[in-house]
Formats: C-alpha cells, structure tokens, sequence
C-alpha cells in the first residue's frame, strides 16, 4: 500500500464515521450530547470504558447510564448520587454499579483537585 493509498483509506473512513448516520449509532454519540466540558470529559470515560460488544448494546447501556445520571454526568458525580445505587445492578455485561462508584470516587478526587480533566 503506497502513502496515497493509505490517505485514501483514511480520508473515507474519517469521512464515513464522522457522518451524522454513523454517530447516531456509534457510542461517539454521547459526549457529543453536552456542551460542559467536564460533562463531555465524564460521558467519554464512562462510554469508551463500557465501549465493548455490540454497538446497539453498548448505546443502549450509556443510554441507561447517563439517564441514570439524570444526564448530568458532572453534577452527579460531585453530589456523590452513585453512593444511592445498589452495588449488583449491571450497567453493562461485566461492568457493575460497584464498578462504577470506584471509577467516581477517583474521577471525583481529580475534579475535585483539578476542575477539569484537561486541568
């Protein structure tokens, strides 16, 4: 494969997977659903670390879990509202409430410290 080739390959995938009919499917969606940086910063962790499977599962249970959330990922993880769930509810295959409050607990120390991720 020449270095054209190799752009060629690149400009249409980059082309076809930054489509509005591609990210309506694609758990890129979500952190494109606020405009909060560290909203967007939290929704990205929380779906790239539940981003395996399925993409219709995967959308599926980030749907489930910003909604969780009440589709403020910021605020519900500085209010410490993920202490209320029940450890065994499942978000998605093997990742579980428990998992989840550990991942806020940390997030929330570096916010806490530092604002932002990007701080």
């Amino acid at each position: 494969m020449t270095d054209r080739d190799l752009k060629d390959l690149l400009d249409t995938e980059a082309a076809r997977i930054n489509s509005p009919s591609f990210i309506g499917d694609d758990p890129v969606q979500f952190p494109r659903r606020f405009s909060d940086l560290r909203d967007i910063e939290i929704a990205s962790l929380l779906t790239s670390g539940i981003a395996w499977g399925n993409r219709k599962m995967i959308c599926r249970d980030c749907d489930k879990l910003l909604a969780m959330m009440d589709n403020s990922p910021y605020r519900f993880m500085m209010d410490k509202a993920y202490e209320a769930l029940p450890d065994e509810v499942n978000v998605h295959r093997t990742f579980f409430i428990r998992h989840l409050k550990h991942y806020l607990r940390g997030l929330r120390e570096i916010y806490s410290r530092h604002g932002t991720l990007q701080g």
